[in-house]
């Protein structure tokens, strides 16, 4: 792929069969998926999880820089070698490749139509069927990776209205409140998670496009150049901001600081794909009126099938 990758998987052969159907053989194969790591160790210590991450965003500035968006990054596509060091990026069968500019300064970035991916690591732009950046869905994906590699579990089940905690996360962003912190006060639990890494994940799981930092930043990003080594720990998920983890009665929920009141349309998206009416997120209701509130648990960490629907890429 364009001098190659040592991160991405390279092809020893590739086949057009009788039935017109493509076969690629790669030039070795590698064992088991990053997500075994997860599934076997619960949470992957951040020192760890860097070596694998920095080379997944290698390999995925490597396929950018050709114009290439992967658009089905998850753990499950990255495959591990036998030494459990070394990565590689596998199934492009849903990538997009956009055409080279004619003055030969980059990309022509046309905003896509087509949905594809796997659920839990698609952006709420891709869900809501509005035209998206294939770029900007790849940051989206690369920060549900390593959120799940850190913590053993997924920021969202979904991004859109379907999954309650959605509209929390959205509220928490347009505050300028930290995603992840959010996340671990929603359980009540402590954010293990060093400062270093917690600026990163909320630069990556920004929900609105525009507010999520690009590749060039998470290269250059602190936690990236400290080598997951910082140990700072989270200021207490909670304090001080919109959520709060004291006692909500019997049940003990974390509450919702309801006069925090955002303009949800600011997102670019109003509904999740499937939905059957004009529902928009200012009509969702709110999780602190749902039972599922009461006893939160965490989106299970475990494998997803990519789905791909919708029209053509435009």
């Amino acid at each position: 792929m364009g001098g190659g990758s040592d991160q991405v998987c390279r092809f020893r052969r590739v086949l057009l069969d009788a039935r017109a159907r493509v076969l690629a053989f790669p030039n070795y194969a590698h064992t088991p998926a990053a997500f075994l790591q997860v599934e076997t160790r619960g949470v992957v210590p951040e020192v760890e999880a860097h070596k694998y991450f920095s080379q997944i965003a290698a390999g995925v500035l490597h396929m950018h820089s050709l114009g290439i968006a992967h658009r089905d990054l998850k753990l499950e596509n990255v495959l591990l070698d036998f030494t459990e060091t070394e990565v590689k990026i596998i199934d492009f069968g849903l990538a997009h490749a956009y055409q080279p500019r004619a003055d030969g300064t980059g990309y022509e970035v046309a905003l896509l139509k087509q949905f594809c991916g796997s659920k839990s690591y698609c952006p709420p732009e891709m869900l809501a069927a509005v035209p998206y950046n294939g770029f900007a869905v790849d940051i989206y994906s690369l920060g549900v990776c390593l959120f799940a590699l850190v913590t053993g579990f997924f920021p969202l089940e979904e991004a859109c209205p379907r999954d309650w905690r959605f509209e929390k996360l959205a509220r928490i962003q347009l505050a300028g409140r930290s995603t992840t912190q959010a996340v671990f006060a929603l359980y009540q639990r402590p954010c293990p998670l060093s400062d270093a890494c917690v600026r990163l994940l909320d630069g990556m799981l920004h929900l609105d496009p525009r507010k999520r930092i690009s590749l060039q930043e998470v290269i250059a990003s602190d936690w990236m150049a400290s080598g997951g080594k910082e140990v700072a720990q989270c200021a207490g998920a909670g304090a001080g901001g919109a959520w709060s983890t004291s006692a909500g009665g019997a049940s003990g929920a974390s509450g919702w600081d309801k006069s925090l009141e955002v303009d949800m349309s600011s997102l670019g998206v109003e509904r999740g794909v499937g939905s059957s009416s004009a529902e928009t997120f200012e009509g969702v209701i709110s999780a602190d009126e749902d039972e599922r509130a009461l006893n939160p648990t965490v989106p299970k960490l475990e494998r997803q099938p990519a789905r791909s629907l919708g029209p053509a890429p435009g």
